[in-house]
């Protein structure tokens, strides 16, 4: 067996280790403490376990994964699923006759203590908004992603909201239908009941790979700027207390429906024996994962 396979793997699986190395290195000595954060990203993605897939390429089986939402490694896995299950996802409503549109949704930045109110606010805004009858004549499915920044200049959140719209093959032709960017602009202001226009953006998906890199938004890990530990303790903060509880990823429409579909379609997890997996264990002290031998 030739086990550089694994390389280009175990490198991606590597780098989110020492991501989330720094970051327990934030929580130490933190009230992070008290919800055993900092113990379950130290654990996290240290065993994994690969067996063959049908074309001899390894796949991962089995890991001690934490699904913490600060977890680099976690938030890393989720982007890579959300990624595939978004090309089948575009594959299928590309069959269906639909083409694609990637809408940004913002409102302004908020401090800390405004965050949950302002998300929450948000979520209602676009409920709202989605209701509106030229949304609903022009929009046939909505995959919402939300996505939190932090300004480290002023010191405020920024929360939006990536969408990707289904629309039909006709849309960009169809006067009756198509919104122009003012007029989404106004819809979404009203929705916000925001006296001032507030930016939003919009334009067309060329290809199926443009569709799934937009839904890795929201779970991509978090830059943090290692020099400002208060900060990004601020950062923290937000995502495990604040946002508690809150659905990063929301479907409607069409897309809804076709998610259904390929989640009824998917096929049953393959047993495999134990002597046929491929097992490596991360080494802290030279920041690789050494090979177990089973």
């Amino acid at each position: 067996m030739d086990y550089t396979e694994f390389d280009s793997i175990l490198n991606d699986y590597t780098k989110m280790m020492i991501l989330a190395e720094e970051y327990n290195n934030l929580l130490h000595g933190n009230d992070f403490h008290n919800l055993d954060q900092e113990h379950a990203l130290d654990l996290c993605g240290s065993d994994l376990g690969f067996v063959l897939d049908e074309d001899c390429k390894p796949r991962l089986h089995s890991a001690n994964f934490c699904r913490k939402r600060i977890c680099p490694m976690c938030q890393w896995r989720k982007s890579q699923k959300q990624f595939a299950n978004c090309l089948k996802l575009s594959d299928l409503l590309e069959q269906q006759g639909y083409r694609f549109l990637h809408l940004v949704l913002t409102v302004p930045n908020c401090a800390e203590k405004d965050l949950k109110r302002t998300v929450s606010e948000l979520y209602k805004s676009f409920s709202k908004f989605w209701k509106y009858k030229e949304i609903q004549r022009a929009f046939k499915g909505c995959l919402r992603c939300f996505e939190l920044t932090y300004n480290y200049d002023t010191f405020t959140f920024h929360p939006h909201l990536h969408c990707l719209i289904a629309v039909n093959k006709s849309y960009f032709n169809d006067s009756k239908v198509y919104l122009s960017y003012p007029k989404i602009q106004e819809l979404w202001s009203k929705a916000n009941k925001s006296n001032i226009p507030l930016q939003c953006s919009v334009g067309a998906i060329k290809n199926n790979l443009g569709f799934a890199e937009v839904s890795k938004y929201c779970l991509k890990p978090l830059e943090l700027d290692s020099s400002k530990k208060a900060e990004n303790i601020t950062v923290l903060t937000a995502l495990l207390y604040t946002l508690k509880g809150t659905r990063f990823i929301q479907s409607y429409g069409v897309i809804k429906d076709s998610l259904k579909e390929l989640k009824e379609d998917t096929e049953p997890t393959q047993e495999f024996d134990i002597e046929q997996m491929f097992v490596y264990h991360y080494n802290r002290t030279t920041k690789t994962y050494d090979r177990v031998k089973i």
